[in-house]
C-alpha cells in the first residue's frame, strides 16, 4: 500500500475518522491525522515522534477549520468589486508566488535519533494549515493561543478499529517569519 512515508506499510483499512472527546469527526483532517498515526504504528514501531513542517501564509485562524465558509465570505465580499479585475490580480499573485510549498517530515525514535525524513507529497503547505488547526481545536485550546508560541496539548481519540481510546499529544509551533509567511511545525508524540 502506498502510504505517507517511505517504508512499505501493511495493508491498512481506510481511515474513516475518529471520536474526539466523544464527538465523531469524519472530515479530511480526522482521516489524515488518524491515517498518519495508524501508518506510523504499523510501519515504524521504533518511532517516538513525527514532525511535519512548512512555510504557510498567514496566522492560524478558525476560518481554516471550514474552508468552504471562508471561501463563501470571500465571494460575498467580492460581490461589489470587479470580479475580472480580482481574477487578474489573483493570477498575477500566483505567477509571482508559484504553487504552495512542500511539507517536510521527520520521524524520530524515542531517543531522538532520526529514523527517516522526506517530503510528504500528498499534502502541500496550504493544506497543512487547514489540517493543523484541528489539533488545537480538538484539544479545546482557544484560537488566541494558536500562534506565535509553542503550544503543547493533547486530546483523547477513539478509532473504530481500536478497542481502547488513545491520547494524541502534539506540539504546534506557528510563528511569523516575514511578509505574511509563518513557519508551521506540528510534532506528534507517539506511544506504542
Amino acid at each position: 500500500m502506498d502510504g505517507y512515508f517511505q517504508r512499505d506499510t501493511p495493508e491498512l483499512p481506510p481511515s474513516v475518522g475518529w471520536f474526539v472527546e466523544g464527538h465523531w469527526y469524519a472530515n479530511s483532517a480526522a482521516k489524515f491525522w488518524c491515517g498518519i498515526l495508524c501508518e506510523l504504528a504499523a510501519a515504524y514501531p521504533d518511532a517516538g515522534s513525527v514532525a511535519l513542517e512548512a512555510c504557510v501564509v498567514g496566522p492560524l485562524t478558525s476560518d481554516l477549520l471550514d474552508p468552504r465558509a471562508s471561501l463563501q465570505r470571500m465571494f460575498d465580499s467580492a460581490e461589489s468589486q470587479d470580479i475580472e479585475r480580482e481574477l487578474e490580480d489573483l493570477v498575477k499573485e500566483l505567477e509571482l508566488l508559484g504553487p504552495p510549498g512542500s511539507v517536510t517530515y521527520r520521524i524520530c525514535a524515542h531517543d531522538g535519533q532520526l529514523v527517516e525524513e522526506g517530503l510528504l507529497p500528498e499534502v502541500d503547505a496550504e493544506v497543512l494549515a487547514h489540517l493543523a488547526v484541528w489539533l488545537p481545536e480538538w484539544a479545546g485550546i482557544h484560537q488566541a493561543e494558536w500562534n506565535d508560541r509553542d503550544l503543547k496539548a493533547e486530546f483523547t481519540a477513539d478509532r473504530p478499529d481500536q478497542p481502547e481510546a488513545g491520547r494524541v499529544s502534539f506540539t504546534l509551533h506557528h510563528c511569523a517569519l516575514h511578509e505574511g509567511l509563518y513557519r508551521c511545525l506540528v510534532t506528534l508524540s507517539l506511544e506504542h
